[in-house]
């Protein structure tokens, strides 16, 4: 089933491409339908999410809420380490649900799993989506000091396509904030 899954996945992936969203929904259904056959909690709590996805790229945020929630109970049921990224699918949903407190929440939850098991990819990740938090809170301070410890984090990492995104973003602030010096 789990291989009938991904097929129906890719033929999803093919249809976003093609700007079908109408064929993408039907074919991620039809992988949702064959991941439940395979009974694995994990590979249906990554299909319910791609899913969740789509909903969120429509606009639907309170039924890409319920999946993604979905995912998260069938993924602590297995003690999957996929857990914390499902507690970040659902902060980046809280974002746009303007509920800037359950996302905070979340994702701090989700950072202190990322922390623990050191999985640093996500945990700069994390971090990033609190300074982006803290942005929206008109809180420019803690903005800064978020993106400069993802960079931190990213440069120690060597993940060069992420530390030229925060740079980029730092030195807009810097810019709006007239520090010139900081900007370069």
């Amino acid at each position: 089933h789990w291989l009938a899954c991904i097929a129906w996945l890719n033929k999803g992936g093919l249809a976003n491409r093609q700007n079908n969203p109408d064929y993408q929904k039907l074919c991620i259904e039809k992988g949702i339908q064959e991941a439940r056959l395979s009974k694995d909690n994990r590979r249906i709590s990554r299909t319910l999410a791609d899913m969740a996805f789509l909903l969120m790229d429509q606009g639907k945020y309170a039924e890409s809420r319920k999946l993604f929630k979905e995912g998260l109970v069938l993924s602590r049921q297995i003690n999957d380490p996929n857990a914390s990224e499902r507690l970040m699918d659902i902060a980046f949903v809280d974002m746009y649900l303007e509920d800037y407190p359950q996302a905070e929440s979340l994702f701090v939850e989700a950072l202190a799993t990322f922390e623990s098991d050191g999985h640093h990819f996500y945990q700069g990740i994390t971090i990033m989506h609190l300074a982006f938090l803290a942005w929206i809170k008109n809180d420019t301070a803690r903005f800064i000091e978020l993106l400069q410890e993802a960079l931190k984090i990213k440069q120690e990492n060597q993940e060069n396509g992420v530390i030229e995104w925060i740079t980029f973003y730092l030195g807009r602030v810097a810019l709006l904030n007239r520090d010139l010096a900081l900007a370069r």
